[in-house]
């Protein structure tokens, strides 16, 4: 499997948890270099389109949180498509519902945030079957909405003190975090048991090519 953009690797190396074996493709070369102290094995700095594969070579990939951080990825998709083989799969999360937009999208190089229906299309005009696709985080959505969506509309995008939010994440989840992840933790049981839920964050999808 090729996790395309996956960045420091935190995705990678839960895929390599379940004894699978995965290829981090980041072009960043911060990025590797933070994968590989994490202990990845198997990092690449390229794009999927620098490595020039070759046709239906790879069983799965992965594009966690890409797509929306291109301008036009039918050629992404496309590429992803041609290296994947028969009967293989690729796997895509993205930022949901347009209404959460806010200038923390912004900053971090979204072009948009996806509907289901959008991401749908994107994934079956790249030539690839649909054959599963839910949200994610549903108990962020409030969060989201009132402490960007929501202030980003009235005029007050929120400045981002690293580090202040640096000392934050060093101090530990708090009561707020704790709650978080046990309301996520529900939402995986049921995922993992096949409901998906009816709103949330992020959308997951996964195609299949025949």
């Amino acid at each position: 499997m090729l996790d395309v953009g996956g960045g420091n690797g935190h995705v990678s190396l839960a895929i390599e948890g379940d004894d699978l074996e995965c290829w981090l493709i980041e072009p960043s070369m911060d990025g590797c270099r933070n994968a590989a102290a994490r202990g990845l094995p198997r990092v690449v700095r390229s794009t999927l389109e620098g490595l020039a594969l070759p046709d239906s070579c790879v069983d799965a990939i992965g594009l966690f949180d890409v797509i929306e951080h291109v301008e036009d990825p039918a050629t992404l998709l496309s590429e992803a498509r041609r290296v994947i083989r028969p009967g293989g799969h690729l796997l895509v999360t993205v930022p949901a519902i347009r209404w959460l937009w806010s200038e923390h999208d912004r900053r971090a190089g979204h072009f948009r945030r996806y509907t289901s229906l959008e991401l749908h299309r994107a994934l079956e005009d790249a030539g690839l079957d649909v054959v599963d696709q839910g949200f994610l985080f549903s108990p962020l959505v409030l969060p989201v909405l009132l402490g960007r969506a929501v202030p980003n509309r009235l005029g007050f995008a929120r400045h981002i003190d690293r580090a202040r939010l640096q000392r934050h994440h060093a101090s530990g989840p708090g009561l707020t975090g704790r709650v978080l992840d046990r309301a996520l933790q529900r939402e995986l049981r049921r995922v993992e048991s096949g409901r998906w839920s009816r709103s949330g964050t992020t959308l997951a999808a996964v195609a299949a090519k025949m």
